[in-house]
C-alpha cells in the first residue's frame, strides 16, 4: 500500500523530499478529465516545480486543494484512519489520508493522483493506447532540476 511505502520511506530513509504517484481513486477523472493529473501539495514550490517539469514534458497536471475541514472524514470507530470515506471528494480525500504518513514531511511532499491519464482507451495526443506511463517524464524532467542545482533546489523546498 503507499501509505506503508510513505511511512517506511520517511522513517527509513529520511528523504528530503517525498513525492508520490498513484492511481489511488480514479474519481479526479471527473473534474479534470483524461489527460490531467491531480497534484496535492502543501508546498507552492514543489506544486509549481512539478507541475512546471509536467508541462515541459507534455504532462499535465492541475493542483487540487487540502482543506483542513476534510480531515474529519478520515476518523473511523474501527480504526485510526479510515481510507475511503462515503462523503465524497474521493481523490482529496484520498490525499489527506496518504499525507497522514509522511510525518514531518507534509511541507516537503506532494502527491500525484495520475489514474485517468495512466490508461488511455485510445490514442489520445500524447498518451498512447493502453497503459500510458504518465508520470515518467514529468519525474525525470522534476530530478533533472534537481541534479542541476541540487542545493538550491533543496534549499527552496526545505531539504538540506
Amino acid at each position: 500500500m503507499v501509505a506503508d511505502a510513505l511511512a517506511y520511506a520517511v522513517e527509513r530513509l529520511s528523504p528530503d523530499l517525498v513525492v508520490d504517484l498513484a492511481t489511488l481513486t480514479g474519481a479526479n477523472a471527473v473534474a479534470l478529465g483524461k489527460r490531467t493529473a491531480a497534484l496535492y501539495s502543501e508546498s507552492d514550490d514543489l506544486a509549481a516545480d512539478l507541475i512546471g517539469a509536467g508541462a515541459e514534458a507534455g504532462e499535465q497536471a492541475w493542483r487540487m486543494p487540502l482543506p483542513a475541514d476534510y480531515v474529519e472524514y478520515l476518523g473511523s470507530e474501527v480504526a485510526d484512519l479510515y481510507s475511503a470515506p462515503d462523503r465524497g471528494a474521493g481523490s482529496v480525500t484520498a490525499a489527506l489520508f496518504l499525507r497522514e504518513f509522511v510525518g514531518d514531511r507534509r511541507d516537503r511532499w506532494a502527491h500525484i493522483d495520475m489514474s485517468a491519464p495512466s490508461w488511455s482507451e485510445s490514442a489520445d495526443g500524447v498518451l498512447p493506447k493502453g497503459a500510458t506511463g504518465w508520470g515518467v517524464r514529468t519525474l525525470l524532467r522534476w530530478l533533472g532540476t534537481l541534479a542541476t542545482e541540487p542545493a538550491t533546489a533543496l534549499a527552496r523546498h526545505g531539504g538540506s
